[in-house]
This record gives structure tokens, sequence and C-alpha cells, in this order.
């Protein structure tokens, strides 16, 4: 933990891999939104501000421009409440979000974080310290999320791969036909990893060529 804190830790002060964290604010009330510039300005974050007024401005925005963090104003004037944070989630479900909200109600709250929301924002306790703060654990969050996620997907492959293996020692050990089991273990190298020409190729000798054993092109479409 120590280490992701410190890590996240540099990303706030130098950036993200030496750029600017670009953080997206989600708010139609220019009073609010400036408050917020202002606070990130005197916060000694390196990062980029970019604005949005509408949820679909923040897709349009999003589709183009990936960021960091977006800073969600769950107010809006084509999309209110936990509809807000459930609607943006969905569309980029690996997106940190913090919520921005006029009233600490609990409920709200809870169902903010259960809609995917990382942490939020009241409006009128809203500091520089707090706003650090939750970018910061925000930030961490999605690191140990992103290594998780990884960690789940090479996992998976091995799990693959791994299946593929058992299944090409099985077709070898029922078969006695060298050829045969050539051109089947052919067939799964191309299946699996989806190429359009697989060839097995052997040097039998220190000193002589690659000779082609078993070849397999997929049909053309």
């Amino acid at each position: 933990m120590f280490c992701e804190s410190s890590k996240v830790s540099i990303v706030l002060e130098k950036g993200l891999n030496g750029r600017y964290i670009d953080i997206l604010l989600v708010e139609d009330n220019p009073g609010d939104a400036r408050r917020i510039e202002l606070m990130l300005e005197s916060a000694d974050i390196a990062y980029r501000l970019n604005t949005a007024v509408s949820l679909q401005a923040t897709f349009s925005h999003l589709n183009q421009n990936p960021v960091q963090i977006v800073l969600l104003d769950l107010t809006l004037p084509d999309s209110s409440g936990i509809e807000t944070v459930r609607n943006l989630r969905a569309a980029h479900p690996w997106t940190p979000i913090v919520v921005l909200t006029g009233l600490e109600d609990e409920q709200i709250i809870a169902e903010a974080a259960t809609a995917g929301a990382h942490d939020y924002l009241v409006k009128h306790d809203l500091t520089a310290a707090n706003l650090h703060r939750v970018l910061r654990y925000a930030l961490e969050r999605h690191f140990q999320e992103d290594q998780l996620r990884e960690s789940q997907l090479a996992y998976r492959r091995q799990a693959r791969e791994l299946n593929l293996l058992n299944r090409i020692i099985s077709t070898a050990s029922a078969s006695n036909n060298e050829a045969k089991i050539m051109r089947d273990t052919c067939l799964e190298l191309a299946q699996f990893y989806g190429t359009l020409r697989t060839v097995i190729m052997l040097n039998e000798h220190q000193d002589s060529l690659l000779t082609v054993v078993a070849e397999y092109h997929q049909p053309h479409l």
C-alpha cells in the first residue's frame, strides 16, 4: 500500500508519465466550476482541466479525449441524480468518477458508490485539501483496479493457453501419425491465436535449414 500511495503522490505532483493529469469537470454552474478551478491551482497538482456542462457533452469529450478522473455534478441540464453516475459508468466503466453534491445526503452518497463512483465531495464543505485528498484516493483506487484487471486478464490467458497445451498433448497421445499430429497442432494454434497462416518448422540438425513440417491457411471469407 505504501508503494502505491507513493506512486500516486508522485503522479499528482509531477503528472502522469511526465504529463499532466487530465481532469474533466462536469459542472453547469460557472461559479462552482471556477471555485474548483482555483482550488486545483492552489493544490500544487500537475493537471490539465477540461470542462463540460452536460452529460451529452461529457460523452462527446470522453469519446475523443480520455481522462484520468471525472468530477461529476449530479444535477445537469440533461441528467440528474444517481442515473447520471450509472449512465457515465456504463459508457466509460474504467474512468474514475468523483461525485459533486450540494448536500451531504448519506443515501445519495451510498447510491453513488453502488453505481460506481469512487468518491464524493460536498460542495459547501469543499476545500483545496479535501479536493487533493479525494483526487489522490481516486487515482490510487484506479491504479489498484487496473492492476487487478491486468492480473485477471493474464490469469485467464494462461488458463486458455494451458487448455490449448492439454488439447495438443491429448491429440498427440491418441495418434502415431506424426504428420496428422502436426496438422492438428497447426489447426489448434490457428484457431487459438486467430492467425491467417500457421506454420510449424523444425531444425533437425544445427547446420541444416528449417523444414516446414505442417502448415495451415485460414480460408478466405
